[in-house]
């Protein structure tokens, strides 16, 4: 049904790059007019798909591709995924190398960009990440996509390691047990928070996921009948909940103090004029955890 289209396609492209010029608007057209069939409900982008990821070994044959590359690589950032794929399923050396070539070239020319980075990752996926002096132009010019790749992509790295926090998993199955898919999302957004450093947003999904996780943790040991999510946000309640852990008092204390000042939580936003706000908050939410952990210990919940 599509003979011969992928040969026009490719020819298509190398036409408008060496006559004029090649945008987003021609390529989409030149995709319609060697893919789209009226009397066939697969559109374009679905049949140039299936090419570069179905039928790899149709490019193999394709060395025009190598001449596209020579003359102008900035196409492929048009569609850089896909083309970038395309090249690579070309499984022809010089094709590769010439891809490679210019992507080092540019970045010595400082002329690298997003585009550039697209290709570069889309190479090293299929590759892998087998290619040492790609890696070293992402690492400069994306260095977070560099560490990106060094936590979750390298041989080297067990990213099931990254799930071996006994504590974590300890909560994790009590909340599993009780179908508490919003204390998951609580402590889910904590860590995001965290992660991009915005400590005060951090705080209050703590706090609320500490206050829910109160419930529980009351639910389980025969406090409450049920889990009452209502009940456990009061300062007074809290302490009276966590008598029994030392400290527990003033930590908890301190913590609504906290809440009760955080912009977040609340209005009078006290927080703003705390010069050590960012260390308090993150001192008082591993307190807080000690609370969990000891209580949890107290009455013997694995």
């Amino acid at each position: 049904m599509y003979n011969g289209s992928l040969e026009k396609f490719l020819d298509k492209l190398y036409y408008e790059i060496s006559t004029d010029y090649l945008d987003t608007t021609k390529y989409i057209s030149i995709m319609d007019d060697c893919f789209k069939r009226e009397d066939i409900e697969y559109s374009p982008t679905e049949v140039l798909n299936y090419y570069i990821y179905r039928k790899e070994k149709l490019f193999q044959t394709e060395h025009f591709i190598k001449k596209l590359i020579d003359y102008d690589i900035s196409f492929i950032s048009l569609d850089a995924k896909r083309l970038s794929t395309m090249v690579s399923n070309t499984k022809n050396g010089l094709a590769i190398k010439a891809l490679l070539n210019q992507l080092f070239d540019r970045n010595k020319k400082n002329k690298w960009n997003s585009y550039d980075t697209v290709i570069a990752v889309s190479y090293l996926i299929q590759r892998q990440f087998k290619h040492v002096d790609l890696l070293r132009l992402l690492s400069e010019n994306e260095p977070a996509l560099h560490d990106y790749y060094k936590y979750f992509c390298n041989e080297n790295t067990n990213f099931l390691e990254l799930f071996k926090n006994k504590r974590a998993n300890s909560y994790a199955k009590i909340i599993q047990d009780l179908h508490d898919w919003k204390a998951s999302f609580l402590y889910f957004m904590y860590l995001m928070e965290y992660d991009k450093r915005n400590i005060l947003s951090c705080y209050a999904f703590f706090k609320n996921y500490f206050d829910r996780l109160t419930a529980d943790l009351a639910y389980l040991t025969n406090v409450d009948k049920e889990p009452n999510y209502k009940k456990y946000y009061k300062e007074k309640t809290l302490i009276y909940f966590y008598l029994e852990v030392e400290n527990a008092k003033e930590i908890i204390k301190k913590a609504h103090g906290y809440r009760n000042s955080n912009p977040v939580d609340h209005g009078s936003a006290d927080l703003i004029d705390n010069n050590n706000c960012t260390e308090d908050l993150i001192e008082t939410i591993q307190s807080l955890n000690m609370v969990l952990d000891e209580y949890k210990r107290i009455h013997n919940l694995t």
